[in-house]
């Protein structure tokens, strides 16, 4: 092969490559960029919990949680999700507005995800009221759950109720 034919070719062959990297990286950037701004997407509500911090056992106990939605959207309430650790000592009957559905969240997150689906107003609020009876005495703590919009899009907040 001659000199001119060899360069030509090296010269091609830098310049694919080149073009390669570019693309490649250009696709890498806006690609990981695209995937970021999902995983890491956040909506915008201000949530309150509240919760008895002693009851006796037979007690009815009332979990309120409070969503606030001061944007210009609607939003979803996806789920509630509470750890066992706090469900263990007691039995949720119901719920205001009524849970569309529960699941059983263990062994992974050791958690009971209840399923709305509910609209949060624009500029408005969503209050939740769980309802439930106090089982056997302990101390119950564990984290309570707010899901919008998505499945993943959580914000976590402690509970803690004795039961005497």
């Amino acid at each position: 092969m001659d000199k001119s034919k060899r360069n030509w070719l090296i010269g091609g062959v830098v310049a694919v490559g080149v073009l390669v990297c570019v693309c490649g990286g250009l696709l890498l950037c806006f690609g990981s960029g695209l995937i970021f701004s999902v995983a890491t997407q956040s909506y915008d509500v201000v949530v309150s919990v509240s919760s008895p911090s002693l009851v006796q056992s037979g007690d009815e106990v009332v979990v309120e949680v409070v969503i606030e939605n001061p944007t210009t959207e609607p939003q979803v309430l996806d789920s509630i999700d509470i750890d066992l650790t706090y469900l263990d000592g007691f039995d949720v009957r119901s719920s205001t507005p009524s849970y569309r559905g529960m699941i059983s969240l263990e062994p992974l997150f050791n958690q009971h995800s209840f399923s709305f689906g509910t609209t949060i107003p624009a500029s408005g609020e969503l209050v939740v009221q769980f309802h439930g009876i106090a089982l056997r005495s302990g101390d119950y703590g564990g984290q309570l759950e707010v899901c919008v919009n998505t499945p993943g899009n959580c914000q976590g907040y402690s509970l803690r109720t004795v039961v005497e």
